[in-house]
This record gives C-alpha cells, sequence and structure tokens, in this order.
C-alpha cells in the first residue's frame, strides 16, 4: 500500500501592524508647558525649568533674541575678556542658571521674610556704596541686601539678611560687580562703617564653599552664617 503523503502548508508571514488603510499614523511630539513666568527680563519661561532641555525651541529663540540677553551677553564678554566667546555656550552654560538663581533666590527671601521675621524686614532697600570701601576696593554700584530690619534688641542697629537658595554649593565667583565677592567686600564694608550685623542665609542643598566661608568668617567685618532648609 503506497504510503500517504500530507503536506504541511507554510505558515502565513506575519503581518506587520500598522493602522488600517485611509487612517493616519499618530505621531507624539514632546510638549512644553504652555503656563509661562518673567525672569527678571521679557524673556517667556516655564516655571520650574531646570534645564535649558526643558524650553521649547521657540522659548529659547525668544530668550536669545531678546534685549536682556544681548545686554548680559556683551557685559558677560567685557568682563571676562572673551571677546570670541560664543552666544550659545554662554546661554547653556550660564545665563540660564542664573536667571533661575535670581528667581528661586528672590522667593526664598520672601518666604525667609515671612516665616523667620514676620515680614517685617525691608526687601532689596538700595544702599549706596560711593562713600565706603573695604581693602581699598571701592564700588561701582549700590548694594541691595535681600532683607533688612532694625534689631529688635538695639533698634538704632541694621541687620541684614542676605539669603542664597541653591541646589549646590555656593562658589566665590569673582567676575564683574555684581558677583559673589563684591557682595561679601560690600557686607564687610558696612559691617566695618556702619556697623551692620549682617547674616548670610543658606536655605537650599548647597551651603557656602571653603573660599566662600572662610571670607565671610574673616577678621574685620565678621559676617555670620546661617544654614537651614527651606521649601519653596
Amino acid at each position: 500500500m503506497p504510503s500517504q503523503i500530507v503536506s504541511k502548508k507554510k505558515a502565513a508571514p506575519k503581518s506587520k501592524k500598522g493602522p488600517a488603510l485611509g487612517v493616519k499614523k499618530v505621531v507624539k511630539k514632546k510638549t512644553y508647558q504652555v503656563t509661562t513666568v518673567k525672569i527678571n527680563c521679557s524673556c517667556p519661561v516655564p516655571p520650574g525649568v531646570v534645564k535649558s532641555a526643558d524650553l521649547s525651541p521657540k522659548q529659547i529663540k525668544a530668550i536669545k533674541t531678546s534685549t536682556h540677553f544681548t545686554n548680559r551677553f556683551q557685559i558677560f564678554k567685557e568682563r571676562t575678556n572673551q571677546a570670541s566667546f560664543d552666544a550659545n555656550t554662554y546661554y547653556t552654560r550660564h545665563y540660564i542658571s542664573q536667571q533661575l538663581n535670581s528667581k528661586s533666590g528672590n522667593k526664598a527671601a520672601d518666604v525667609y521674610n515671612s516665616k523667620h521675621l514676620g515680614g517685617k524686614g525691608q526687601r532689596e532697600l538700595p544702599i549706596d556704596m560711593g562713600a565706603y570701601s573695604y581693602e581699598n576696593n571701592k564700588f561701582k554700584s549700590d548694594r541691595r541686601i535681600d532683607i533688612v530690619r532694625p534689631s529688635k534688641k538695639t533698634p538704632s542697629v541694621t541687620k541684614g539678611y542676605e539669603i542664597k537658595h541653591y541646589t549646590r554649593n555656593v562658589p566665590l565667583s569673582t567676575v564683574g560687580e555684581q558677583s559673589i565677592l563684591q557682595e561679601v567686600r560690600k557686607d564687610k564694608a558696612l559691617v566695618i562703617s556702619k556697623g551692620y550685623k549682617i547674616t548670610w542665609v543658606f536655605t537650599g542643598a548647597g551651603g557656602p564653599t571653603k573660599p566662600l566661608r572662610e571670607l565671610l568668617e574673616k577678621e574685620p567685618g565678621k559676617i555670620k552664617i546661617k544654614q537651614i532648609k527651606l521649601a519653596i
């Protein structure tokens, strides 16, 4: 009896999944926050932004073409003597972090004034520094301490609170009239010449770096250091 031959059917090839005919494939696009705030200029930046990568191309373009950015970039080049410094590098490494530090610092100062000083401190009072100097260093601009108020025990004595809210340790930056170094020099001049009692309050995850701590605590004109965690 002849053997029965059974033919094996080839399995049909698996079809690739895809949209049905007549249906367009939906491609998800990266979305950005719609709500914007202004930080120290006419640059729209979403709240909570921590990296320039979180900004939309439209927002980045708006920042880089703003008058504030152009002016700050020019000042930066003059102070650092780097005429050929690239605008994109300046934006990535310096500008955004400076603006965000300023924004978080202002908020931390408001919270500290409200919670620890009963809201009685005066915010960013301009102090004319033209008549003062520190170690032969004269000043070209006012000093704006974050919070100023009279002492409770001695009303004739002025107390000042400089708030630093950083996610990393605060460096002793030395470039420009608004650098950390110049802030310390101005505060020491006020302590020595006007009898101010000044405290630098570090409210974020970062405290002072060693060079900054040593300069703050240096006599004469010692500045008190305080570290607390402040939720903002």
